[in-house]
């Protein structure tokens, strides 16, 4: 034990003061790492220094205090998923910067084991090791299962028992593991050099972060074997045979974690041009934990068409668009593309819930949910709604559980439609179907209280804190508000437990934290180019 404790207070002594290889500042100089690596199908490259790991850290106490009873730091995480000691290693060898690349990914999902051994695995951590720790791992052959040799600048070892990774090399400034002996150390063809990589990189929103991934997108995608997940994907706008690369960029703000994401397609989609209506948010009530807006509903209908081509056996996606206009006249006596996909286009939607203020009740009767679509023609969409309501009545007015009535509010100059369902074990969920000269909406009555009083998300959200971290020009948006998020989680959690006959003190327990996940921004910018961006921001508070 004591030899041990002398060996690791020598490798401690030599790290310090050793220089970043792979930092350009604050961030992560990515092209350098992707240097070291054969062009990969799939890579990742992740800062370790000391600072980035405390702020991983902090980052995992903020989020997890809001879920769990417990809270999680990153260290513990990544100890309990790979082994005790891994985290305290690498702080040990004083990592600058960890990657791991992939060749091969049919062969790690193939059903036959042998063919584990066909893909190729790269693990690289630029670290401040040096000479002294070339000559300790001969030393540490018999304890560490190593046949170690030492050559000028480096010292190769190869495991004796096998497992994922086969060679580990060490020289003054990299850890390198590969899974297959035959593989170079430092290849002359590289990942910095292969065009895919490089053009994924450039079409990504920023050009530093702390971490970064980047997957070979087309060669994935030419290996979906099923017909029916290549059409899923035609028809949300990603047709396998169109796909380019993709990459990730990860990035520690001071207020947050930022995620953002691009996927290249070799063609540019036709699509409106317009971005989302930034205030929108005035006709969502402040309640709502999660909204998510988007604009023109012709495209949901073009989707919605797709996706049921994909999934049927008889119909094509022309057809089940046929299909559905003909659903559409059937049901609500309405032309889909002239009486609301005409003006709808134009339009921005959202859906949104409000989470119970409490676990006691029943479930329907404190949910608020609804549906609001914008418009600057008051006497169409006044029809819509009118003609959406009769068509439910018609279907539903014999249904059990379903009662249609008309009422009047105080701040509407038309009735509205009021369809309930009333359920035993959930309670009762009522919806207000109608227009203002604003928008139509299908709401319960309390969201739509607020809203037309005024009460609504951008008053409670700092929106101009959170701009800052969206996309220029987003197409969607989604917000979550963590506060309201977690009753949601709860109230969810506490209906499955009835569900599943499960007592609450057996499920997790939810709480806060003085510095905590505040609320999630997604914001999607699909836009006229060739490629999607996506960025994820999580609010962390003070």
């Amino acid at each position: 034990m004591k030899k041990w404790l002398l060996l690791l207070m020598c490798l401690a002594l030599s790290l310090a003061g050793v220089p970043s290889v792979a930092a350009r500042g604050d961030f992560l100089d990515v092209m350098s790492v992707a240097a070291l690596f054969p062009p990969a199908e799939f890579f990742v490259a992740l800062r370790a220094d000391q600072a980035f790991a405390e702020r991983l850290d902090a980052l995992s106490v903020a989020i997890t205090a809001e879920f769990a009873a417990e809270r999680v730091r990153l260290s513990q995480l990544v100890d309990a998923l790979f082994g005790q000691g891994i985290y305290s290693l690498s702080r040990l060898v004083n990592a600058r910067f960890v990657a791991f690349s992939i060749n091969g990914v049919e062969y790690l999902v193939d059903a036959e084991l042998v063919n584990d051994q066909r893909a190729e695995l790269r693990a690289v951590i630029g670290h401040g090791l040096g000479r002294l720790g070339r000559t300790i791992l001969p030393a540490l052959q018999s304890l560490t299962g190593l046949r170690c040799q030492a050559e000028m600048q480096q010292t190769v070892c190869q495991f004796e028992q096998a497992s994922i990774f086969k060679t580990l090399s060490i020289d003054e400034q990299h850890i390198v593991l590969l899974s297959q002996p035959t593989m170079p150390l430092y290849p002359l063809e590289t990942l910095a050099t292969q065009p895919e990589f490089t053009a994924a990189l450039s079409a990504l929103p920023e050009s530093m972060y702390d971490g970064f991934a980047f997957v070979d997108t087309p060669h994935l995608a030419a290996g979906i074997r099923y017909e029916g997940i290549r059409e899923m994907l035609a028809a949300l706008g990603f047709p396998p045979s169109q796909l380019a690369a993709a990459a990730l960029g990860l990035r520690l703000q001071s207020e947050g974690l930022q995620l953002d994401v691009v996927q290249r397609r070799l063609m540019s989609p036709n699509i409106s041009e317009a971005s989302l209506d930034l205030n929108f948010a005035r006709f969502i009530p402040e309640t709502a934990a999660i909204y998510l807006q988007t604009r023109d509903l012709s495209r949901l209908t073009e989707i919605v068409a797709g996706l049921l081509g994909s999934l049927s056996a008889t119909l094509s996606s022309q057809e089940a668009y046929t299909s559905l206009r003909q659903l559409f006249r059937s049901l609500f006596r309405l032309d889909l593309e002239s009486d609301l996909l005409g003006w709808a286009q134009q339009s921005d939607y959202a859906v949104f819930i409000d989470a119970p203020s409490s676990s006691e009740g029943l479930l329907f009767d404190q949910l608020e949910i609804g549906f609001i679509l914008s418009g600057t023609d008051p006497q169409r969409m006044a029809t819509v709604a009118e003609s959406i309501a009769d068509g439910l009545e018609r279907q539903l007015r014999n249904q059990a559980g379903f009662t249609f009535q008309r009422l009047t509010l105080p701040a509407l100059s038309a009735p509205v439609r009021q369809l309930s369902y009333r359920d035993p074990q959930f309670g009762t969920l009522a919806l207000l179907i109608g227009s203002t000269d604003q928008f139509v909406f299908f709401s319960t009555a309390r969201a739509l209280t607020y809203i037309l009083e005024g009460r609504t998300f951008e008053k409670r959200l700092d929106m101009a804190r959170l701009s800052r971290y969206l996309l220029p020009l987003p197409n969607v948006l989604i917000h979550a508000d963590a506060d309201n998020a977690t009753r949601f989680l709860s109230a969810l959690l506490e209906t499955l437990s009835r569900l599943n006959g499960t007592p609450m003190n057996n499920l997790p327990a939810l709480q806060a934290d003085a510095r905590r996940f505040e609320r999630a921004v997604l914001s999607v910018d699909e836009g006229t180019e060739a490629q999607v961006r996506l960025r994820l921001f999580l609010l962390i508070g003070n």
